[in-house]
């Protein structure tokens, strides 16, 4: 497959660009993508063979409905980049559980990884690159949810204050925005950045005691993300995945969904990282919104990755 694809999106692109050329007349030579689980491509397929067997391992991996794919697959494929992950050769760096900057906590690291947040990322990149960044290819950073849960976690026993709360969740928008600029100061000029969707309203947290707190925060993560890169004059392809998710979510059916309260992945509580066929109702991938508790299914990749 040729390296060299045209944006058609434009429709997107159009309507959401901020001070970056015309995108209908963009060609890219190479896809690369950085964040966690809703990017990963199979970054801990490795350690799931050492666990299950690679025949077993070679569908899994993903955190969606496997065998997925994710959105950042099918972008990567429409533009003639590698789709693989990136400890198998391709460029997909996001790995599931990783913060912006910082380790994440243990339990949140899958089978066989090593702690890769945003920043190791691009540095694995930029060191693949010889410190430049492709000024020809398509970039994409989707991270943040991690920082909250983390935080989350901590302000739920008591370990931090509910003011130290906003100002680490805050402070993790602040750092995306500090990665970027890194991208872009290398070389980038085409850098897809995407918002956190509501978390609250997802199949683990609806209805809980969370819920208030995580309402208040991602959309104070969101503002504080686009706001500082524009005050940073960092010229990106906002991608607003929260305004779609709601959107969704208040239309269900018109994009083919008939569940969008409860996870597809059984058992209820399991992580989609392991969630086979074998592990969800047929036909739940395309007509289920959430794999499990906060995690899209493929059908939703599907439409995020349009």
């Amino acid at each position: 497959m040729s390296f060299k694809k045209r944006l058609i999106p434009a429709l997107v692109a159009s309507a959401m660009l901020i001070g970056a050329p015309s995108a209908d007349a963009v060609t890219f030579s190479g896809v690369y993508i950085f964040g966690d689980s809703l990017s990963d491509a199979g970054t801990y397929r490795p350690g799931l063979a050492a666990l299950v067997g690679a025949q077993a391992a070679a569908g899994l991996g993903r955190f969606t409905t496997n065998p997925g794919p994710v959105w950042s697959e099918i972008v990567a494929q429409s533009y003639g980049g590698n789709a693989a992950p990136s400890n198998a050769g391709g460029g997909i760096y996001a790995q599931g559980g990783m913060q912006v900057v910082g380790n994440a906590p243990a339990s949140r690291v899958g089978p066989g990884g090593t702690q890769r947040p945003v920043s190791t990322q691009i540095n694995e990149y930029l060191a693949s690159s010889g410190g430049n960044a492709n000024p020809n290819a398509l970039y994409g950073v989707w991270a943040g949810a991690n920082d909250v849960f983390t935080n989350l976690e901590l302000v739920s026993v008591g370990a931090i204050t509910p003011a130290q709360f906003q100002t680490n969740v805050l402070g993790a928008a602040t750092a995306e925005v500090g990665q970027v600029a890194r991208l872009q100061t290398a070389g980038a000029r085409y850098i897809l950045v995407f918002n956190i969707p509501d978390i609250s309203v997802t199949p683990a947290f609806a209805g809980g005691p969370a819920a208030g707190t995580l309402a208040a925060i991602v959309p104070g993560y969101n503002t504080t993300l686009f706001t500082s890169l524009k005050s940073a004059n960092l010229k990106v392809i906002p991608v607003d995945v929260a305004t779609l998710l709601t959107e969704i979510r208040a239309n269900a059916a018109a994009y083919g969904f008939t569940n969008i309260t409860t996870p597809a992945c059984l058992p209820i509580g399991s992580s989609a990282l392991t969630c086979s066929a074998a592990n969800f109702p047929a036909g739940a991938a395309r007509s289920y919104l959430y794999a499990d508790g906060v995690h899209p299914t493929a059908g939703a990749h599907a439409i995020v990755a349009d």
